[in-house]
């Protein structure tokens, strides 16, 4: 006897075949069930794996489009990955919005355009290598202490420089130097 009796066996495969030769198939095997579907010449279209759940959409070539008069819907119990071999691109004529308790974006470049930009946080952080910043007029507001650190520090002014306070301190370790064609004091 070669045991072969006690082995599980696959039932017969189900299948359904429309005129155009595009076909559903119920593959049954010992591992359990496969749902098949094909297009005409036997192209693999879709296939389910009725035992792990998994069900793989196949477009071996041209494009697969997904479209809806209304609302379309994704959602995932755990994650969601979306992957592009080139360019992924999202577009929304009205409003985008991301959601997440956590998020990063990693990027060789980022390049953002926008007429008006808003960042709302509790702490800003920026490290950089060099920060340029260009702007027509720049405005700053600080309830309480606005304080810079710096190796060494320079401000070029084209025009009028106007330091204005209630009070100035003005504290060097060495030298100040203060010079000008007239310096008025007091």
């Amino acid at each position: 006897m070669t045991g072969l009796a006690d082995e599980p066996r696959a039932e017969p495969s189900q299948r359904l075949e429309a005129r155009d030769g595009a076909s559903a198939t119920l593959e049954r095997n010992p591992q359990g069930e496969t749902l098949v579907l094909r297009g005409a010449g036997g192209r693999l279209l879709v296939e389910h794996d009725a035992a792990t759940g998994r069900t793989v959409v196949h477009v071996p070539a041209g494009e697969l489009r997904v479209e809806a008069a209304g609302d379309i819907h994704v959602r995932a119990a755990r994650r969601l990955t979306l992957e592009a071999g080139d360019a992924l691109t999202l577009e929304a004529p009205e409003r985008a919005r991301l959601l997440a308790d956590d998020a990063s974006l990693v990027a060789r470049a980022v390049a953002a355009t926008a007429d008006h930009l808003v960042v709302a946080a509790s702490a800003l952080e920026v490290q950089a290598t060099q920060l340029v910043e260009r702007a027509r007029d720049v405005f700053r507001e600080a309830e309480g202490l606005a304080q810079t650190t710096a190796g060494r520090m320079r401000v070029l002014v084209r025009g009028t420089y106007q330091l204005l306070g209630k009070r100035a301190h003005l504290e060097a370790e060495e030298d100040v130097k203060v010079d000008g064609q007239r310096i008025h004091l007091g």
